[in-house]
């Protein structure tokens, strides 16, 4: 059984007055909120969402943040390594291979916003993924420092584009009732990472 509410409402603008009618169903029915989470409207506007959307969202979400902070932060671990590995490295070398994520950072953010009005937000977000594993993976095998370097700077366009696209793609995604507590997860694993 379907009931039916009516509400009208009295209206003015510029002086004029309309008397406007609404209806709306009570029955609980399933709705797409601009391209984010299903979800279905129960009695009293309370909403329930999709779990398997959220928890891909949530993982998204997790996993950008992380590598976020973690590639920002694990260089200063691996400094004491290096002289090790490459004893005729120099300071201004040390200086360089730290420096040069946030160079690649400042790149990564310049430019992922209008890649992203071109072809999506996830399809960004994707790349950045794939840059932080290739930046990894020749970080851990460079055979000299110039690799090494190109790889920080590899993962630094990709901590860059993550840092902008990640929150945006979150932001416009995300269901309207529990959009600040995914971005403070967000922010939470930038820290965690």
């Amino acid at each position: 059984s379907m009931r039916s509410i009516s509400l009208e409402l009295d209206s003015s603008f510029a002086g004029k007055k309309s008397n406007r009618s609404y209806n709306f169903e009570t029955e609980p029915r399933e709705f797409q909120d601009s391209k984010s989470a299903k979800f279905t409207e129960a009695s009293a506007g309370e909403r329930t969402y999709e779990l398997c959307f959220l928890i891909k969202l949530v993982f998204t979400i997790g996993i950008g943040g992380f590598l976020f902070g973690y590639d920002t932060g694990v260089i200063a671990g691996a400094q004491l390594y290096l002289e090790r590995d490459w004893p005729d490295i120099t300071t201004s070398d040390i200086a360089l291979i730290v420096s040069i994520t946030m160079v690649g950072a400042s790149i990564g953010a310049l430019f992922s916003g209008a890649i992203s009005d071109c072809i999506g937000r996830k399809p960004v977000i994707i790349f950045a993924d794939f840059l932080f594993t290739g930046g990894s993976i020749l970080m851990a095998y460079s055979p000299s420092i110039t690799y090494l370097t190109v790889g920080r700077f590899i993962v630094g366009v990709a901590v860059g584009a993550a840092s902008e696209i990640a929150p945006l793609y979150l932001s416009e995604v995300a269901p309207v009732q529990i959009r600040g507590k995914l971005v403070a997860f967000n922010n939470a694993m930038i820290t965690f990472g």
